[in-house]
């Protein structure tokens, strides 16, 4: 271990007694997307092994899973790359179109946990189901991830202003596993990929997403503590709350009850 890999350790440390000594967790995350890849498994393992145990860490596997069905999102397999078509692709088939399309090996979820199982670590892991971490149906169809001498999993949903189908995708199995909505919230702000229309007003669609959070009994968390980054929860550096999403937020941390009245 060089120096100032030791020294970013040791800091990392520090930080993680800070955050315990005041009754917190640190959520520790690899924030990469698509498809987790034997590098991603070789992460866990060395982090694993450095904060192995530590009741304070929970081990977030990996971000926005998109893009491949639930049998690759837990065991792995292809991943393809979109590419443009060609005209050359005009008469093959779509099983030959998949073959020729670019793309890579996949490790899948279940490797990830395995891997850090492998440290002898059992802290607590994180995992988002797939449309970007948002949809968790699968788990309630047979695609359950295993936890071998481990202190269980968590699954993790992120619900953006333009995701519908709550019901069918985030709560459905809340009475089995504990779910964390680890990404949420709104912006007055629209975001230009995606229809204008499919983006609703914050000031209706946050109080009912926090309803719908506390109804069902999520854990969640307030995010994003960045005047820069959407959702914006606070206007600047001196943490004034944002109307239209920080201050709904900082009311439902301190306990006020919101009441869903539309499910989305």
């Amino acid at each position: 271990m060089d120096a100032a890999r030791g020294a970013d350790v040791a800091g990392g440390t520090h930080v993680i007694t800070l955050v315990a000594n005041r009754g917190a967790c640190v959520l520790l995350g690899l924030h990469s997307f698509r498809a987790p890849k034997q590098e991603h498994a070789d992460f866990w393992k060395d982090a694993a092994t450095k904060f192995r145990d530590h009741p304070a860490v929970l081990f977030d596997l990996f971000n926005e899973p998109h893009g491949m069905s639930w049998e690759v999102w837990r065991d792995g397999g292809f991943v393809s790359k979109k590419r443009k078509p060609a005209d050359e692709d005009a008469f093959l088939s779509d099983e030959e179109k998949a073959k020729a399309a670019p793309g890579f090996q996949s490790i899948g979820k279940q490797a990830l946990i395995n891997a850090v199982r492998s440290t002898g670590a059992r802290n607590i892991v994180v995992t988002g189901g797939l449309d970007w971490a948002y949809d968790l149906s699968g788990i309630a169809s047979g695609f359950e991830l295993k936890d071998v001498g481990g202190n269980g999993i968590i699954y993790s949903t992120h619900i953006y202003p333009w995701k519908c189908g709550w019901q069918e995708n985030v709560p459905v199995e809340a009475d089995k596993h504990p779910i964390l909505v680890g990404e949420v919230g709104a912006d007055i702000k629209k975001m230009d990929f995606i229809p204008a229309n499919a983006q609703e007003d914050p000031f209706t669609r946050v109080p009912d997403m926090l309803g719908f959070m506390q109804k069902y009994k999520l854990h969640w968390t307030g995010f994003s503590f960045h005047p820069a980054a959407t959702p914006v929860m606070i206007s600047g550096w001196n943490y004034t709350p944002t109307p239209f999403w920080g201050a709904f937020a900082k009311d439902a941390l301190a306990g006020k009850n919101f009441e869903m009245k539309k499910m989305r």
